[in-house]
């Protein structure tokens, strides 16, 4: 029985979360090999260095109130435990079906990225708090109900979601 999803409210900026190099695979620490690299090789999804610059794009447009906009990045619960349990196939194809379900449930105008092993982020455009949050829940009732087979068994994953509102207040660093 899979864990039920959470929201939790990151008040950090997500840019500086990921500087790091991210993986195209289930299986570690391989990295981007180039900077040209738009998507990820196994899922799909836009490249954590490129959407980064979206991300500051969307801080630019998100000018006030009614333009408001959420990043919402997604963190696969467990993951590693379904690698180890049933290999590094069913896991990469935990993903793959993630990265579906990101593509399908969200709105046109909201690009799914894989930001690294486990991790998913996007942008909902023109939402204030409480959309956001709402929105987030369908998303991660979304992943609670993907599933992939591995022989007889079912492998579910629970996510846990972060929300940066749009625009982020400047701080003095």
């Amino acid at each position: 029985k899979p864990l039920i999803g959470r929201i939790v409210a990151y008040s950090e900026r997500l840019a500086v979360s990921g500087d790091t190099e991210h993986s195209s695979s289930s299986t570690g620490s391989a990295n981007h090999s180039g900077s040209s690299e738009i998507t990820d090789e196994l899922t799909g999804l836009v490249v954590w260095r490129l959407f980064r610059n979206t991300l500051e794009v969307e801080q630019v447009l998100a000018s006030g109130p009614e333009n408001s906009s959420a990043a919402i990045k997604i963190n696969l619960d467990g993951f590693r435990h379904i690698n180890d349990s049933y290999g590094i196939d069913v896991g990469d194809r935990v993903l793959s079906k993630i990265a579906d379900t990101l593509r399908s449930a969200l709105p046109s105008t909201s690009i799914p990225c894989r930001m690294g092993a486990d991790e998913f982020c996007y942008v909902l455009r023109g939402v204030d708090s409480e959309e956001a949050h709402a929105d987030t829940a369908k998303m991660l009732n979304s992943i609670l109900n993907t599933y992939v087979s591995a022989g007889t068994e079912r492998v579910h994953v629970s996510a846990t979601a972060g929300i940066v509102m749009l625009p982020m207040e400047k701080t003095d660093a």
